[in-house]
C-alpha cells in the first residue's frame, strides 16, 4: 500500500514537471494575488503535506492558493489541495532574473480566499533549499493571522490581547506585564498585545478587563 502511494505521488510529480516546462498554462497569473507561474527548464518541486491557518487546516475545494517566494518574488503557485499540494518553483536558467539558484532559500505564503488575505507561512524546521530538478517534501506549514511567532507546541496565538506576554496562557503574569508597560509609559507598538478594549492605549482599563477575564 505504501509503495502504491509513493508511485502515485511520483507519477503526479512527473506530470507537474512536464506541464511546467512544456504546458500551455505556465506563466498563468493568479487573478487575486498577482502571483505568476514562471516557465523555464530548471525547476524544483515542493510537496506540501500539511498546512494550517490559525491552527485549522484550510477547507478542500476552495480557492486558497500557496505561493513559493524567493526574496519578494513569486516563483510558482498552486491551488491548495487537501492532503497534498504539489508546487513547482522556477529557478535561474539564465533566461529568468530574480529567481533562485542552487542552494538559495525560499519561503511560502498562503492566500485565504474566504477573507481575501495573504499570510506568511511559518515552519518549525528548515524548508529545503531550491535545487535543480529536485523533489522536496516541506515540513508542516503554519499561517498565523496575528503575525506572532508560533508557540512551542506549533499553535498560533489568535487573540493575543488576552495573552499580552505571549506565553500561551492568560494568567497573573499577563497582568504584571501590562502594569510594567503602564509604569514605564511604553507606547503601543504594531502587533503589541494588551490593548484589550482597543482604544489605542494600554492603561488601567485593560488591566481591569483582563483581571475580570482571569477571575
Amino acid at each position: 500500500m505504501k509503495l502504491k502511494k509513493i508511485y502515485y505521488i511520483l507519477s503526479i510529480v512527473t506530470l507537474y514537471i512536464i506541464s511546467f516546462c512544456y504546458g500551455i498554462d505556465r506563466g498563468a497569473t493568479h487573478p487575486q494575488t498577482g502571483w505568476e507561474n514562471i516557465g523555464g527548464t530548471d525547476v524544483c518541486v515542493y510537496i506540501i503535506m500539511d498546512t494550517y491557518i490559525d491552527n485549522i487546516e484550510p477547507e478542500a475545494d476552495t480557492n486558497d492558493v500557496i505561493g513559493c517566494f524567493y526574496e519578494q518574488n513569486c516563483v510558482g503557485w498552486m491551488y491548495y489541495s487537501d492532503g497534498i499540494t504539489i508546487l513547482v518553483a522556477a529557478g535561474n536558467d539564465s533566461l529568468n532574473q530574480n529567481i533562485p539558484s542552487i542552494g538559495d532559500e525560499i519561503s511560502f505564503k498562503i492566500y485565504d480566499s474566504s477573507i481575501d488575505t495573504i499570510f506568511d507561512l511559518q515552519a518549525f524546521h528548515n524548508i529545503p533549499e531550491w535545487d535543480v530538478n529536485a523533489i522536496h517534501t516541506t515540513p508542516d506549514l503554519f499561517a498565523c493571522s496575528s503575525n506572532i511567532p508560533l508557540l512551542d507546541n506549533g499553535t498560533c496565538i489568535v487573540d493575543c490581547n488576552v495573552d499580552p506576554n505571549i506565553d500561551g496562557e492568560s494568567n497573573v503574569l499577563d497582568i504584571t506585564y501590562l502594569i510594567y508597560l503602564i509604569i514605564n509609559n511604553e507606547s503601543l507598538l504594531q502587533n503589541q498585545c494588551g490593548d484589550i478594549n482597543q482604544d489605542q492605549n494600554i492603561d488601567i482599563l485593560d488591566v481591569l478587563i483582563l483581571l475580570n477575564q482571569i477571575i
